[in-house]
């Protein structure tokens, strides 16, 4: 009996951290110079912070121009220049490019320095490490930017006399060519913004614009919230909209807002804390929206996309608003006056997808690089066959989209959940 009781809890114990939606690690990393509103861009295997402010004394403001990168295929930091030095500035990246575009900087002219709002785009190719530029039609700051289908937006924004801009500039990276378009309902600051397929969505304030990129046309929508300071994000066909200002009462609301856009139906969940201006990244299948303003600004919530379950977790070091990247298997967090990053972790094995048919325990059947063990999540993907060979194989949990297995014996087996 103490055998089994024994054995009991340590399954138990086992399927409770197999179960847990984020296996991850926190560690720190440091930038170049600390500093408030850098501006987080993904592109290949690195993670990009450029720009920001910081003080010298309480009537001096630096706009920094540096860029601190991190490459996961080395783990080394290196240091590049945007051509200013900028501030709020959107990014976003396509390919191999990354772009920052926007924002201005301040000019110190007396105890009140002024604020010089920019059009500047650095467009920065981490398969050359060069880096070029470009102009956005109309000088902006506080604007968001996406990317789809070979083109990027810029959208909104604001630049000092007028706090409601709809412009929208749309490059193609393949023409080198610029488009100018307007939001049709929606502008200013603070929108939510992502994209799925050809679709960018545009949420705030009870709407929902969006852009078809193949198309060229704008159709419009309802959003559940009366809200501002969104972060938007998508995992496959599902657009998360999160948190927010409600605009009635200026409170913060921990609702997230989700579009499925095959059905276009929405569904919510709720974040443990109430918060606007939240970063958001995601690795993987895991999202992750960390900080912002409002209550408990240094918890992220993390939604895992295999289990389809919550969690939460707290930042280390910094807290607040951050500009938010990923590289690899990592989410980097910084800002709000620190040189301080916080760097979370996904374990590697945590979701095995299939990229080809083949047989289970090759491993160029998966992208996780390796055969699935107990702990792993198992997506089958549409079109593929996996084969299950003689003797046990086993997984955490498998999900199938489209895809299907087959068993090559009649000792082939697949345990399920016993880790």
């Amino acid at each position: 009996m103490k055998n089994f009781s024994f054995s009991f809890l340590l399954i138990l114990v086992l399927s409770l951290y197999a179960n847990s939606p984020a296996f991850c690690q926190w560690s720190k990393a440091f930038l170049s110079q600390g500093r408030q509103w850098p501006t987080g861009a993904s592109v290949g295997t690195k993670a990009l912070f450029a720009g920001g402010y910081y003080y010298t004394n309480p009537y001096n403001i630096v706009t920094y121009n540096g860029v601190d990168i991190y490459d996961d295929a080395t783990g080394q930091w290196t240091t590049a220049s945007l051509s200013t030095g900028r501030t709020r500035m959107a990014a976003t990246s396509l390919d191999s490019l990354a772009f920052f575009g926007g924002g201005g900087s301040y000019v110190n002219t007396g105890t009140i320095p002024n604020f010089t709002y920019s059009t500047r785009v650095d467009i920065y190719n981490t398969n050359t490490n060069q880096w070029r530029t470009t102009e956005l039609s109309q000088a902006r700051a506080n604007l968001v930017a996406v990317s789809a289908k070979g083109k990027v937006l810029f959208a909104g924004g604001e630049n000092g006399t007028n706090s409601n801009l709809k412009t929208v500039d749309i490059y193609d990276i393949a023409t080198n060519q610029w488009l100018i378009t307007q939001l049709p309902r929606l502008g200013g600051t603070r929108l939510g913004v992502t994209s799925v397929g050809s679709k960018v969505y545009f949420a705030a304030n009870n709407l929902l614009d969006i852009y078809d990129m193949n198309t060229g046309q704008w159709e419009t929508g309802a959003y559940p919230q009366q809200t501002i300071g969104i972060s938007g994000i998508s995992l496959e066909n599902r657009v998360f909209f999160a948190g927010g200002r409600l605009t009635a009462s200026s409170d913060y609301t921990n609702r997230v807002n989700i579009l499925n856009t095959v059905t276009n139906q929405w569904a919510s969940a709720t974040l443990s804390a109430g918060r606007s201006d939240i970063a958001s990244v995601v690795v993987g299948n895991i999202l992750l929206f960390a900080g912002g303003y409002g209550e408990a600004t240094n918890t992220v919530d993390i939604y895992d996309g295999t289990s389809e379950s919550w969690s939460s977790t707290q930042l280390p070091n910094v807290s607040g608003p951050l500009a938010g990247a990923k590289a690899g298997n990592k989410a980097f967090f910084a800002g709000n006056g620190s040189n301080t990053v916080d760097v979370y972790t996904v374990r590697s094995n945590q979701t095995c997808q299939s990229v080809q048919s083949g047989n289970w325990t090759t491993t160029t059947t998966w992208d996780c690089g390796h055969v699935p063990v107990a702990s792993d999540y198992i997506i089958i993907n549409a079109g593929h066959v996996v084969t299950i060979p003689s003797g046990d194989n086993s997984a955490r949990k498998i999900t199938f989209k489209g895809g299907s297995l087959v068993y090559a014996t009649e000792n082939s087996k697949l345990l399920i959940g016993l880790n």
